[in-house]
């Protein structure tokens, strides 16, 4: 069985779980409320949670959409749409998976191509080497066009789209998960994951792949903490354990 297979089994078999821990019981208990309405009140908290976590992978994407545009003018940058599914499991806590939309690899390509910095592209009469190469010495007869050149290669946009991509999605979800998840009521013992990964597509795209499913998870005593104003939001940013598969 391959990776990809048994990722998808893993979500398969929670998701199916998701029904049977909604069908027992909704935690904690709310006294005076039948279980019925437990159930309905926790499914609704859980998809408000759902629309927090696609909008915070929409406003990464069209971060990116712009931020490519003032680069190179382009047509359709993004595959797929942000999806999020959130679902409970016993003895364990919520998780939600989150489909991101993901990089053409014809884009990547053509702005290693079209970018001045790119190894082997021409700036003026120098050719630009590759990982690895001296930099030029101030002093030496360096022009405009190599502090132009170390300008674009300090720009994290430009010296990888993808993990630019990565790194705005997993900010956005952290912020989610610490500003969103008070009504979640994550129990002291339990954990709420998010686990982010590309839309199933047969086309390889480089971001989130099988080796690239982003995983954060976070205990719900730190974000009692957190709530509580007992930690500051960059220490409970530090209890985020994150992981990849």
């Amino acid at each position: 069985m391959t990776r990809k297979q048994v990722q998808v089994v893993v979500v398969g078999l929670a998701l199916a779980s998701a029904t049977v821990a909604a069908q027992q019981a909704a935690s904690p208990q709310t006294p005076g409320v039948s279980p019925e309405v437990q159930i309905q009140q926790r499914r609704f908290r859980l998809q408000v949670m759902e629309g927090v976590l696609e909008n915070a992978v929409r406003q990464s994407a069209q971060e990116l959409a712009t931020r490519a545009q003032e680069e190179m003018p382009i047509g359709m940058l993004l595959m797929g749409r942000p999806r999020a599914k959130g679902f409970p499991l016993e003895h364990y806590g919520l998780v939600f998976d989150v489909e991101i939309p993901q990089i053409r690899e014809s884009y990547v390509l053509r702005s290693q191509m079209a970018r001045p910095n790119a190894p082997g592209s021409q700036v003026g009469n120098q050719t630009v080497a590759g990982r690895g190469a001296t930099p030029p010495v101030r002093g030496t007869g360096a022009g405009p066009d190599d502090a132009r050149l170390l300008a674009l290669a300090a720009d994290p946009f430009l010296a990888d789209p993808n993990q630019f991509y990565r790194d705005l999605v997993k900010g956005r979800l952290v912020d989610a998960m610490l500003d969103y998840s008070r009504s979640l009521q994550v129990g002291d013992n339990e954990w709420l994951s998010v686990v982010a990964r590309g839309e199933e597509d047969p086309i390889p795209t480089g971001l989130y792949d099988d080796s690239q499913t982003l995983i954060l998870r976070i205990k719900g005593s730190d974000l009692a903490l957190f709530f509580d104003g007992k930690i500051t939001r960059d220490e409970a940013k530090k209890r985020v354990v994150e992981s990849q598969f």
